[in-house]
């Protein structure tokens, strides 16, 4: 059973209007447009040896971030199609509740498994990454209200 299903061109473009420069931001080179703010298991940002010591234990905590953000806004998917100088987002929709939370769930332990979502709702790119530490880049500032308030109803952390 497929997870993603491709969504119409009309809304293809409204979503790639709204989240400019996201070939940019994915590499990390270009945020400007976007404010920072990331959502961890930890209160403060982890040292090597921290990460090593604690994590087995702290995917629950993530995991349970990830299905309230689901249950409270829509997510869809993205990943970048094409090749040359600057590849274009293909956005995806989940095919039903049970797939989405089927992804939700799934770690990814490797970078090229990490979760990547658009929250339309709130003009906010996420992506997983490292230490448990998940990243929101926001088109208004205002948007981390929700995800704060998201945080502290599951128990993680925002770090700026």
């Amino acid at each position: 059973m497929r997870i993603f299903r491709n969504l119409k061109k009309s809304r293809q473009l409204q979503l790639t209007a709204q989240f400019p420069n996201l070939y940019d931001l994915a590499c990390i080179e270009k945020f400007e447009d976007y404010h920072f703010l990331a959502v961890a298991v930890f209160d403060h940002w982890l040292t090597r040896g921290e990460y090593c010591e604690d994590r087995p234990s702290k995917d629950e905590d993530q995991i349970r971030f990830n299905l309230l953000m689901g249950e409270e806004t829509e997510l869809i998917n993205f990943r970048f199609r094409g090749s040359g100088i600057r590849p274009y987002p293909l956005f995806r929709e989940f095919t039903s509740d049970e797939s989405k939370e089927s992804y939700i769930q799934s770690r990814g332990y490797s970078s090229k498994n990490f979760r990547r979502l658009v929250l339309p709702d709130l003009g906010a790119v996420y992506f997983e990454s490292w230490d448990y530490t998940n990243v929101f880049y926001l088109r208004d500032v205002k948007a981390s209200i929700k995800i704060e308030e998201w945080a502290r109803r599951v128990g993680v952390h925002c770090l700026e």
